[in-house]
């Protein structure tokens, strides 16, 4: 973990209108969380280097599910923890295997292109929302 924080201290990165958005949405009520390939130590490390730990519920690790992305296993875990209604959830992601793994657990999905590495190779997975800047989620 000490030599992945250094590295993530250094090269993570707050796209421009994040904060704005995340914050948004939290005042309007919504519940935030944080499902990730990286482990639940490293997600919280993450989180409050960024000084966004305040702004999530609850967040799950790769490390704390049997079954990755796209498999619906981190979803379906918040969804115990927190009583969540699918049909009120929305999964963003970056990735394909985000919007897989949204659609395999029921729930909405929105492709966020701005982190994408492949943006036309997220376009493909047909998620029912694209955006291209955060802040367009509050309009979802």
């Amino acid at each position: 973990m000490a030599e992945y924080a250094l590295l993530e201290d250094d090269q993570v990165r707050l796209f421009p209108g994040i904060v704005k958005t995340l914050t948004q949405l939290k005042l309007a009520g919504k519940q935030l969380f944080v499902c990730s390939s990286k482990t639940h130590p490293e997600i919280a490390h993450n989180l409050e280097n960024l000084g966004l730990l305040d702004l999530f519920v609850d967040f799950v690790g790769a490390d704390e599910v049997v079954n990755y992305k796209p498999a619906s296993d981190e979803i379906d875990l918040l969804v115990k923890r927190h009583g969540l209604n699918l049909s009120e959830s929305v999964m963003l992601g970056d990735a394909k295997y985000d919007i897989r793994m949204g659609k395999n657990a029921g729930c909405a999905t929105c492709a966020c292109t701005w982190g994408a590495f492949d943006p036309a190779s997220l376009k493909k997975e047909k998620a029912d929302y694209t955006v291209d800047y955060p802040l367009e989620i509050l309009a979802i």
